[in-house]
């Protein structure tokens, strides 16, 4: 499966929109964001995002990862880092150009290093 990164900023801008202090499931995240994207990118951006450290929270898995479910507690400093930073559409677009261009697969990562040269770019 392939990453969504526009999945996963909408995962993160999700999150961070909801109540502090409540630990939400992926249900809460479905209901806000299926008009725009599959349970299975929503999933899958959940899962991601946990394991780049980007969100706090557990994820269970039953039988295989279509059976997972996802508590977040809330959004890490890194995540909310990240978040901060692709917050504007206009970098974000940058951002997605450059991995388009580039042809390759979506990694958060990489992301993060193109963002970081974009950012760097708009102030010097």
């Amino acid at each position: 499966m392939r990453l969504n990164p526009d999945c996963m900023r909408a995962v993160l801008l999700t999150v961070e929109s909801s109540d502090f202090g409540k630990s939400i499931d992926q249900n809460y995240i479905y209901n806000q964001l299926d008009d725009e994207y599959s349970h299975e990118d929503i999933l899958y951006s959940l899962i991601k995002l946990k394991e780049a450290g980007f969100i706090n929270g557990r994820v269970k898995s039953y039988d295989n990862w279509k059976n997972t479910v996802v508590f977040i507690t809330d959004i890490t400093y890194e995540g909310h880092q990240f978040l901060s930073n692709i917050r504007s559409n206009t970098i974000w677009e940058k951002v997605k150009e450059k991995l388009t261009d580039k042809s390759i697969d979506s990694a958060l990562s990489l992301s993060k290093a193109i963002l970081s040269i974009i950012v760097t770019n708009q102030f010097s």
